[in-house]
């Protein structure tokens, strides 16, 4: 099984981390070793073995920099690098030394002259870099980068809670997996190139290939039994056969490069070499070609990847789970990433590393591309779903859901070809020992995929499973409901949901198993489920969907409840309005400011009537939105227009269908900041001529707002005129008006919009209005209706 990439803040258990904070030290003391060795020149194996260990420790920084302090790593990494670079030309040199020291053994005269002069050429070369490699030491004894580097490992450990906890945990097994099997397709990437002797170039990637895979696999090698000693020998053997095919092939070309400045009686001696350098070059090609082949017939390559295999069944797994004393059993994500995590750190606050998956990771929820990559860690053993199934017979069939299920065509759209891949490899049902125990995982019952076992199943049906079973614990899913019984011996567990509980309860649900003795408790873990629902209606879910998360029911129950709101039409009762007003209550609003609003809202409704032709249904959505318009100021004033639309969206208490949910809410949204946008998700699942009323009811609200700013109700009665080129609003007022005159002409923008003309605002104070005798009843008796202008919103 392939494993994909991790969400680190969802695996990470610390484990990884002190892994790494154990091993970079060991690569800094093989470093320091050599230092001194490497100074005083005495013997070239010194440089050769500080070049390879300033290679490992570059390797393990790559390997392990998620566990180190980002503004250092990058600092640390070049001063390694320059370590490398410096030892590497160095030690060229010492190679191509000792082997013209080699060939010149036994040369005749003649040719030997040539070779003479050419180690004395080389020799002075490597005399200067001498003082650089001594440069560079000193540079980075200096420096402290190695103190560094060994102090953070110290604190990474010292930050480690239980010391007794093992490094060889079921994560950090599924990184070395990752790590290593992705150099290992790096390797065999360039496999076309093995045949082809005149692929030089290709071959020199080989060796850096095999050079990479060699050292991750030495950081890796304490996690396995044999420490992976054959598999690092064997990349060795590349390494050094490709090696000596690059030197051979750039000696040839230097010389070449050379030629003309080398003296008359030294060009025999080269010519001589250089024919040497090509023959040499075909016998290590014909070693490597050999070296490869035999290794691809005994399935050499292959042999790694089952050696550090993290499949259900393989051996690191089925150990590293028949040592548990604990696991977590999940169940029914349903692409709720964030349920998932929320459950994880949970469970790994106790110490829990493995995880038992019951099946339907996608469909509702999302999040089903994250949520599968996160299970295709080791650390989760999974098991088919019947939504699992049902999608992936979906996408056989051309992509195309039988039912248009929106939650689930999303999970066609965004399930990647992997993420498919790794569904597909699911099986229905896993069996395994954890501490003695044998366990059966599936989803439904061992018979049946689509069987639900409940907590009120009859005991006879009960009994026959458990006869079939062959198990002492079967543990199952598909129910969303927790339930723990024991029959004939046979104990059956069910964690409930992760994603879509049905309890009543918005938290995600799981169970703790313990064994030796066994013993069950379920547990449920808290995450931001308004936060979610809001990011489900942007996906365009749909809204029933998104009840069920908010209130932890049945699908059918909110169903129900959304057809019965609508056979009743409470919209036609006054008495809605008393139960709006309760439900406001909750949030500790300025209430005289609501009822403020809502009369003034009314007020200006009645006035332009004729205007927008709108009835008692438009009516109550505006009364109702005046209401609950500043609800969201219990979350702070910052943005509370927002917050009263989620409000409105999500609290149970409101008596409103969801399409009036959206219509109310998005009234409210509107009586500040942005103006409608039908780009906004409280838009989108309504009509245009939805968002027209919308824009209309939310000018009105808006401008009324406006007239009550300073919340002292100083406006008492407002009338509207409708003029050829504009519209007039004459407010009755007492006591200072100054904040609602400024506010209303920031306020104003929509209502013109909507209207289509100037609105301009006649402030009249009560008592000289009254002289004036100003009239109850509107002013508009007398004017020509004129139609709203319902442009298109931006």
């Amino acid at each position: 099984m392939q494993t994909g990439p991790l969400l680190p803040e969802l695996l990470e258990d610390g484990a990884y981390c002190v892994f790494g904070a154990e091993t970079l030290p060991k690569r800094i003391v093989e470093l320091e070793k050599q230092i001194e060795g490497a100074k005083r020149n005495e013997d070239i194996e010194y440089i050769h073995k500080l070049r390879v260990a300033s290679r490992r420790l570059r390797a393990a920084l790559a390997v392990f920099k998620e566990c180190l302090p980002r503004r250092q790593i990058k600092a640390w990494k070049k001063a390694i690098k320059t370590l490398t670079t410096s030892c590497g030309e160095a030690r060229d040199e010492d190679v191509l030394i000792a082997f013209l020291e080699s060939y010149l053994t036994g040369l005749e005269p003649r040719a030997a002259r040539g070779i003479e002069y050419l180690i004395r050429i080389q020799k002075a070369r490597r005399l200067l870099m001498q003082s650089d490699v001594v440069r560079v030491l000193d540079s980075l004894q200096s420096s402290g980068v190695l103190t560094d580097i060994s102090d953070a490992c110290r604190n990474i450990t010292r930050s480690r809670i239980d010391e007794s906890l093992t490094t060889k945990t079921l994560s950090t097994y599924s990184t070395a997996h990752d790590r290593i099997v992705r150099r290992l397709d790096e390797f065999l990437a360039l496999s076309r190139f093995v045949h082809d002797e005149s692929a030089i170039a290709k071959h020199h990637e080989l060796r850096i290939a095999a050079k990479r895979l060699r050292y991750t696999m030495e950081i890796f090698s304490p996690l396995y039994r044999d420490g992976l000693k054959d598999q690092i020998a064997l990349m060795k053997q590349f390494q050094d056969v490709l090696g000596e095919m690059h030197d051979y092939y750039v000696w040839s070309e230097e010389l070449r490069a050379q030629k003309r400045e080398i003296p008359a009686d030294a060009r025999y001696g080269m010519n001589r070499l250089l024919v040497h350098l090509g023959k040499e070059r075909a016998s290590r090609y014909r070693d490597f070609v050999s070296l490869w082949d035999e290794a691809k017939a005994k399935k050499l390559f292959g042999g790694i990847r089952e050696l550090i295999d993290v499949g259900p069944n393989s051996r690191i797994v089925r150990e590293a789970l028949n040592g548990e004393r604990k696991a977590a059993l999940i169940s029914d994500i349903h692409g709720n990433l964030d349920a998932l995590k929320a459950v994880v750190k949970d469970a790994k606050r106790s110490g829990i590393q493995v995880f038992l998956h019951a099946g339907d990771a996608v469909g509702f929820g999302i999040y089903p591309s994250e949520v599968v990559q996160a299970l295709r860690s080791p650390m989760f053993l999974s098991v088919l779903g019947n939504i699992d199934l049902e999608i992936l017979e979906a996408l056989r069939l051309g992509k195309k859901v039988p039912d248009g299920d929106g939650a689930k065509d999303l999970a066609i759209k965004e399930l990647s070809p992997s993420d498919v891949a790794y569904l597909q490899s699911l099986p229905k049902e896993l069996r395994f020992e954890i501490a003695g125990t044998r366990v059966l995982l599936t989803h439904g019952s061992p018979g049946s995929i689509e069987e639900h076992i409940y907590p009120d199943t009859p005991e006879e049906r009960l009994k026959q499973i458990a006869a079939k079973a062959e198990a002492d614990l079967i543990l199952t899913g598909h129910t969303h409901l927790q339930m723990n019984r024991s029959v004939d011996g046979v104990i059956f567990v069910n964690p409930g949901s992760v994603g879509r509980p049905v309890n009543g309860e918005p938290k995600a649900e799981y169970a703790v198993l313990s064994f030796s003795p066994l013993k069950v408790e379920f547990r449920t873990a808290s995450y931001d489920v308004e936060a979610l629902a809001e990011e489900m209606r942007k996906k365009s879910l749909p809204e029933s969907h998104v009840q069920v998360l908010l209130h932890a029911v049945h699908l059918n129950t909110i169903e129900k409840q959304e057809k019965g709101l609508a056979r009743k039409a409470l919209w036609k009762h006054r008495s809605t309005i008393k139960t709006v007003k309760d439900a406001a209550k909750n949030y500790l609003p300025d209430e005289p400011h609501a009822e403020q609003d809502r009369r003034l809202a009314l007020m200006i409704l009645n006035e332009t009537k004729r205007m927008h032709m709108m009835g008692p249904r438009e009516r109550y959505w505006l009364e109702c939105a005046a209401i609950l318009h500043d609800i969201g100021r219990s979350r702070g004033e910052k943005g509370h227009h927002r917050s009263s639309l989620a409000l409105i969206l999500n609290d149970p208490a409101l008596p409103f269908t969801h399409k009036e949910r959206y219509i109310i809410g998005s009234i409210a949204r509107y009586h500040r900041k942005a103006l409608p946008n039908r780009k906004h998700f409280n838009l989108t699942p309504l009509r245009r001529a939805e968002r027209e009323k919308v824009a209309v009811l939310s000018s009105i609200l808006r401008v009324a707002d406006a007239l009550d700013y300073s919340h002292r109700s100083v406006v008492k009665k407002v009338n509207v005129k409708s003029l050829p080129d504009e519209m007039v609003l004459e407010c009755l007022f007492s006591g200072q008006h100054y904040l609602e005159d400024q506010s209303f002409k920031k306020r104003k923008d929509l209502f013109q919009r909507v209207f289509g003309k100037n609105l301009t605002i006649v402030w009249k104070a009560q008592q000289t209005a009254r002289n004036a005798g100003l009239s109850d009843r509107s002013t508009m008796n007398g004017s020509s209706p004129i139609a709203v202008n319902p442009s298109p919103l931006p």
